[in-house]
């Protein structure tokens, strides 16, 4: 189930989540870079350091890009996370023209946080109704809503970069974090896909389609 988030989100609690024997993983991004950290770890401990909220991960390997966990390695990884990011609230929200409905650095993808959230983007709101913090669509409105099916979230940590070090010497920063997509590498070729869109009130609106044999270009009408 996707929902709308508008609550705080406290990363360092989640980034734990991930990391302390999940089986998924967790991605840091920069502009050129980015680490994959996959949650099998057995050991992790969080110190609060100042305003940084330091996540070591003890008997971490790394390879390439990649940092998982290894019982014969001695080497650990830290995540120092900004204490900003503990009280995040920005929400998945645009309204007016948009130039560019899959831009990803634009807030109806920048700030959707986990996969199970959609962003919204409000086209036509004659009444104003269509707020960021508690949305209500009425007769007439137009909204569209984003959704990632494939690959990573994209959330922007914006000017509160998050540092990735281990004992070994490496180190880097990164401002974005990115977490597998609830459909994976995305739509199958005719892969049946349904689900419903359920207001607080009224009927539900039923989504059903099944999508193409081959994909030949970037934007298609399913239904």
């Amino acid at each position: 189930m996707f929902n709308y988030r508008t609550s705080t989100v406290n990363w360092t609690e989640y980034i734990v989540k991930i990391v302390n024997g999940s089986n998924s993983y967790i991605v840091f991004y920069n502009s050129t870079d980015s680490v994959k950290v996959v949650g099998n770890f057995t050991n992790v401990e969080v110190v609060v350091d100042g305003g940084t909220y330091n996540i070591t991960l003890y008997n971490a390997k790394i390879e390439g890009n990649v940092i998982y966990y290894d019982p014969s390695s001695t080497n650990n990884v830290t995540i120092a996370v900004p204490e900003d990011l503990n009280t995040y609230n920005g929400v998945a929200f645009k309204d007016g023209v948009v130039a560019n409905i899959f831009d990803r650095t634009s807030d109806q993808w920048a700030n959707i946080t986990f996969p199970t959230n959609f962003g919204i983007i409000a086209i036509q709101d004659s009444d104003s109704s269509l707020k960021p913090t508690y949305p209500t669509l009425n007769e007439g409105d137009v909204a569209i809503l984003t959704v990632f099916v494939g690959g990573t979230t994209y959330f922007s940590t914006g000017t509160n970069s998050i540092t990735i070090k281990d004992t070994s010497g490496f180190s880097g920063q990164f401002d974005h974090i990115g977490l597998p997509a609830v459909f994976g590498d995305g739509f199958k070729p005719r892969q049946k896909v349904s689900g419903k869109v359920v207001p607080e009130f009224g009927a539900p609106g039923v989504i059903e389609f099944t999508t193409p044999s081959s994909y030949t270009s970037f934007v298609i009408e399913l239904q």
